[in-house]
């Protein structure tokens, strides 16, 4: 206490049981023993003791910092409590902290990392705990040695740029004031996100003093990246489709025409021709283009169905062996007159039936069997299925020229021909790609036989019926 006109009263010392209002932590109490000050803030309500209508200024304010010293002497150790008359810097100090959590909580929202520092001391003002989570950085908010600390999730080479550009604006040798980057975050050398990294020169005079501030900033794109990605891989498809449509259009234009005007030609031909055979054979032609150009038209609405996803995929009782039989009979009525071939339907002695779409099942045998009917100009052609467990698989072999070597996949594109010699559309083989794996959910497989020809299978997973 002070002494004025020979009354005692209350100043800056206050005299209180610490142990039962004000609650003081163990490493406190701890420099407390040793004889150190210490500095804390507690709120008036904890000072159950006193009076709060009393006149003790600091009693009127929300919370109060006081300094607490150990004080010896000869009869008892007292605890003194001093209160820290900077009041308003106190409040300051208060505000701040409200101001860092306002920050803090904004940048978590936003997702984005935000720091600040003295480029001429290096002194960290304040980092948010979401620049930790944005770079993958070990949290050591407040606890930052310098810059080099904020800066550890660029590569060697990303800082050293980043380092120059910032000493650059400082230095005025550029008059930029940002700098910006995208860069790739790793982790033990694995892809951990893209950050958008953004550096902004604050030159601050103020409070008697001048310094460079800088203020970096971290944003999380990795979900604008993926979408960005999305849109240029749909762009890029959308230019391929368009291609491919115009494509498909001029092969369909020219596949189209040529039977078109056989047929035309041909039954202009009919009516001037007077020799009976060549009458018959004009006939031949023109039923044979007829078929060509039916066959061609089925295919290409079928693709289109299925490039829309209109096509209607129905599922019912199929008879393996009656369908196998069927296809072997349409196969010998398709093979011309010049070639030598025999057909052989590899039929099981058990019946088996399956739930699946006979159509879709039939076409694709189908282009299978045409194309090794074109392809083959004597021996023999295969068709028949195994069952292995609960799959089948379905198969067609023929002793004919085979696929070119290393080549089989780029048959499977439209109006892709294995042999430019041989006549046909080139759509064979593509729509029966698509029919196994869009229609069926099949798998298929390509290959050459050792003896010569091709042999090409496909196998589904269908229920099957019990007999």
């Amino acid at each position: 206490g002070e002494e004025k006109d020979n009354e005692s009263y209350a100043g800056n010392i206050i005299f209180n049981n610490l142990f039962e209002d004000v609650k003081i932590n163990k490493k406190e109490l701890l420099s407390l023993k040793k004889g150190e000050s210490i500095s804390i803030i507690v709120t008036k309500k904890e000072f159950r003791n006193f009076d709060p209508d009393s006149d003790i200024p600091f009693f009127k304010l929300p919370f109060v910092k006081l300094i607490i010293k150990r004080v010896e002497d000869i009869e008892q150790i007292r605890y003194v409590e001093y209160l820290d008359d900077n009041i308003k810097d106190i409040l300051n100090e208060q505000e701040l902290e409200e101001y860092k959590r306002i920050l803090n909580e904004t940048s978590r929202s936003l997702n984005l990392g935000i720091s600040a520092f003295d480029y001429n001391s290096g002194k960290i003002f304040f980092t948010t705990r979401q620049w930790y989570d944005n770079t993958c950085l070990k949290n050591i908010s407040g606890k930052e040695k310098g810059p080099e600390d904020l800066l550890g999730f660029l590569s060697e080479e990303e800082n050293s740029d980043i380092r120059g550009q910032i000493t650059d604006m400082v230095s005025g040798r550029k008059e930029q004031s940002v700098v910006s980057r995208e860069i790739k975050i790793h982790r033990d050398g694995q892809f951990m996100r893209w950050l958008r990294f953004f550096v902004y020169y604050v030159p601050y005079f103020g409070d008697g003093r001048y310094s460079n501030d800088i203020i970096m900033f971290t944003w999380d794109i990795s979900e604008l990246k993926k979408s960005e990605n999305q849109l240029i891989e749909a762009n890029i498809k959308a230019r391929s489709a368009e291609k491919d449509t115009d494509d498909f259009l001029k092969n369909i234009s020219h596949e189209v025409r040529t039977p078109i005007n056989s047929i035309i030609g041909f039954s202009k031909l009919i009516h001037t021709e007077k020799d009976k055979d060549t009458v018959d054979s004009f006939k031949k032609i023109i039923w044979n283009n007829n078929l060509e150009l039916h066959e061609l038209i089925k295919k290409i609405m079928l693709l289109s169905k299925f490039d829309l996803n209109t096509i209607e995929i129905s599922s019912s009782e199929v008879n393996l062996n009656e369908l196998i039989s069927m296809l072997g009979k349409i196969a010998e009525e398709r093979i011309p007159q010049e070639k030598q071939l025999e057909i052989i339907s590899y039929i099981p002695q058990r019946e088996t039936i399956i739930y699946s779409d006979a159509k879709l099942i039939k076409q694709a045998l189908l282009c299978l069997i045409s194309n090794s009917i074109k392809f083959t100009e004597s021996g023999e052609i295969s068709i028949g299925y195994t069952i292995n467990e609960n799959k089948v698989t379905f198969f067609v072999e023929d002793s004919g020229i085979g696929f070119p070597q290393n080549n089989y996949m780029e048959l499977l594109q439209r109006f892709k021909k294995g042999n430019p010699f041989y006549h046909g559309t080139g759509l064979g083989l593509s729509l029966f790609d698509v029919i196994v794996e869009k229609g069926l959910r099949g798998t298929f497989d390509m290959k050459n036989n050792k003896k010569g020809g091709a042999s090409i299978s496909f196998t589904i997973t269908p229920p099957f019926k019990e007999i």
